[in-house]
């Protein structure tokens, strides 16, 4: 059993697990949300959801857009660097979560 409890609370094992979910968020989150945003603006019918991206776009178009999504990875990045304990885990978990699920949904709008 103390084999196990310390396997699981090993600092590299932890370290790799949440590099491993700061991957994953940044391909859902960063590029699948961007990409398929980005289809569905162009896409007839379909409209943005979120009152800050409305607010983004109008401001500057689809490059301050990728430009406010850039910003805000390197923020929770930043966030998740200098935090510790629980949060810091959370941090790419919870947006690896909502990349799958927005990416997921933004995918089901546009193409079907």
């Amino acid at each position: 059993m103390t084999d196990t409890i310390r396997a699981l609370t090993d600092p590299l094992r932890v370290k790799s697990v949440q590099w491993f979910f700061w991957a994953v968020a940044i391909v859902f989150y960063g590029f699948g949300d961007t990409i398929t945003t980005i289809f569905g603006l162009q896409a007839t019918g379909v409209a943005e959801g979120g009152p800050l991206v409305l607010v983004v776009l109008a401001l500057g178009g689809i490059p301050a857009f990728i430009l406010y999504k850039t910003l805000l990875v390197a923020v929770f990045f930043g966030v998740w660097y200098v935090v510790s304990g629980p949060v810091r885990d959370s941090i790419p978990m919870v947006l690896t979560v909502l990349g799958v699920v927005i990416t997921i949904w933004n995918t089901y709008v546009v193409f079907y």
